[in-house]
């Protein structure tokens, strides 16, 4: 007994560590469940939870039950609730165990403040005869496991609306994320679905004339989105002031009176003193509305006037974000370009067709800043570059060319008929320009003139952009002009480099010839006078008429031959440079000279 005792106590100082780790119900459930059979002796067990609100639930079970089942075991909780009888003797259970192949049950109810949310079912092959010690070891369990099902439910529930209303969030910026053309249909059919109006229509006054841009729920009277109410009926015929909230519930003795609408709510929706349209909710039954159902519209009214103009701000920032975009690419385009002519003509190109401005003209100025050079254009689509320049525009005036390099701010001309393009210097219609000075380091080295044929189209947004452009096209500028300069300077001394090389080897060779000479005065000094020696004793003996055979004459005659033969070679020492020849690429000195052989030949 002792030993039971001990193995009951580590089992529920178990348990509480597991359920303290605990963080969903299905967990709970799960350890709860095996602990309660280890407890009483059970083979096989289920758990379950019903919600409060009789609906939905969560079921465990340590044996695999099919969807009929597990519906089955959920339907008999959920009776032996709405008896109000003892849960732990409901006669609910034992058919379904004895079906599932288990002959006896035991339920432990999940009681909490008097409310049973749930249970465990204990099955068996085997009676199940508690003690009574056993069955206070298992109401401890489960005065452990109930607290936790709490906790543990509450955390669920607080997710699941923290979920719902993420969801509603979601919602609500899937439908200001929509085009307009989605956005007043989708709000419209929520209003419909949420509150169950039969017809709700967003109304909005074009030109004098209102028209029903959305429409959702049964069209009562025959209304259709993008229609123009040139005969307004119910509340609309009275000719109320938009601002006014009205709202009837029997439109019978109205003027004017719908076909089937017996019902009327008209809210404007509005922002601030703005009224961007009319709420129209309508039922064919006289009486459907309460007191309630204006309130509801109006805050649904506002809610559609934030999301209208959220969508409006929406569209700004995207149109904002596009431009940017544009401007960024531009930078990124031409930051690479090093070469002047090349960068201005990239700067108008890009800048004309990327940004869609029908006229660009880039001016640099000269050094002394009195005039302003046109070099470069796009001119609705055809781009061009100018060297020399095209014209000029001499600073003294008082065009916004002008005016722009002399303050260094951009500056902006709108709606003047009168304009014409590039610094009022060209022929060109212009209903919008705007000239921004190119600056680097604070002085102003050019302007960046656009022109168009729209208005209200440079904004703030457009002028802070295209600044930070004409300055960053002002440091690529700069650097396009000192790589220029650079590679002018390298050619020049490559060049200098290359005429000092081919001096320094004329030098060199003429060394070397000197050197040679000099060998040939040595070679001919030390050579000669043996040389001398020998041709004179050569010819002495050749003048013997007796004493030399026919052969000895003839050893003599070479003899004396290759002795001339070197006195020549000595003597083309002197001239080195008479005596050069190409030979397989390279250059060899002739000391043969020409039409001489080897001996022999």
């Amino acid at each position: 007994m002792d030993s039971d005792a001990r193995r009951a106590q580590r089992l529920l100082d178990r348990l509480d560590g597991d359920l303290t780790r605990a963080h969903g119900s299905a967990y709970v459930l799960e350890v709860g469940l095996a602990a309660l059979m280890q407890l009483a002796g059970a083979e096989a067990g289920l758990a379950a939870v019903i919600a409060s609100e009789q609906s939905g639930g969560l079921l465990y079970t340590t044996e695999g039950l099919g969807e009929d089942q597990a519906e089955a075991w959920t339907q008999a909780l959920r009776r032996a609730l709405e008896r109000e009888a003892d849960f732990a003797e409901s006669p609910d259970f034992a058919p379904l165990a004895q079906a599932h192949g288990y002959p006896f049950s035991l339920a432990v109810p999940f009681v909490s403040a008097g409310w049973t949310m749930g249970a465990a079912i204990l099955l068996s092959r085997q009676p199940l005869a508690l003690t009574a010690y056993q069955r206070r070891r298992l109401g401890k369990a489960r005065d452990k496991i109930v607290p936790a099902l709490e906790r543990t439910r509450m955390l669920e529930e607080l997710q699941a609306r923290v979920l719902e209303w993420s969801l509603l969030m979601r919602l609500g910026q899937d439908i200001v994320y929509r085009p307009d053309s989605g956005l007043l249909p989708r709000a419209l059919s929520l209003v419909v679905s949420t509150f169950g109006y039969e017809q709700v229509a967003f109304l909005c006054d074009d030109g004098g004339v209102l028209r029903v841009y959305a429409l959702a729920g049964k069209p009562l009277d025959g209304w259709k989105t993008g229609q123009a109410l040139t005969r307004p009926d119910g509340l609309l015929a009275e000719g109320r002031p938009p601002s006014d909230l009205a709202w009837s519930n029997n439109l019978s003795g109205h003027p004017g009176a719908p076909r089937r609408s017996r019902a009327e709510i008209i809210v404007p929706v509005r922002l601030g003193s703005e009224v961007l349209g009319l709420l129209d909710v309508r039922s064919s039954s006289a009486g459907a509305f309460t007191q309630r159902d204006p309130s509801v519209l109006k805050s649904v009214a506002d809610q559609l006037a934030v999301a209208l103009q959220n969508r409006r701000l929406l569209l700004q920032a995207e149109k904002r974000a596009a431009y940017l975009e544009a401007v960024a690419r531009i930078g990124q385009e031409v930051a690479a370009i090093l070469r002047t002519q090349e960068l201005l003509r990239q700067v108008a190109e890009s800048v004309g067709r990327g940004l869609g401005y029908e006229r660009v003209a880039i001016f640099l100025l000269d050094e002394a800043g009195a005039t302003a050079s046109l070099v470069a254009e796009h001119d609705h689509g055809e781009v061009r570059a100018y060297a020399p320049a095209a014209m000029a525009v001499r600073m003294d005036g008082d065009g916004p060319v002008s005016r722009a390099a002399r303050t260094g701010q951009a500056v902006r001309r709108e709606g003047d008929p009168g304009l014409s393009g590039f610094g009022g210097e060209g022929n060109l219609p212009t209903r919008a320009e705007l000239c921004v000075p190119i600056q680097f380091r604070g002085r102003v080295i050019g302007i960046l003139d656009m022109g168009t044929d729209r208005e209200g189209v440079f904004g703030p947004d457009e002028v802070g952009a295209l600044s930070l452009l004409a300055n960053l096209v002002a440091a690529v500028f700069e650097n396009a002009r000192l790589y220029e300069r650079e590679r002018a300077t390298a050619a020049e001394l490559a060049e200098r480099n290359l005429a000092l090389v081919r001096a320094q080897a004329r030098l060199i060779r003429a060394e070397r010839l000197a050197a040679i000479g000099q060998l040939g005065l040595a070679v001919k000094h030390e050579i000669n006078n043996p040389l001398t020696a020998i041709l004179g004793n050569a010819e002495w003996l050749m003048e013997q008429e007796a004493g030399l055979s026919e052969e000895g004459r003839r050893a003599l005659k070479l003899v004396h031959d290759m002795a001339i033969r070197m006195r020549d070679i000595v003597a083309r020492l002197e001239n080195v440079e008479d005596v050069r020849r190409p030979y397989l690429g390279t250059e060899m000195i002739d000391l043969v000279g020409p039409g001489r052989g080897e001996p022999g030949e």
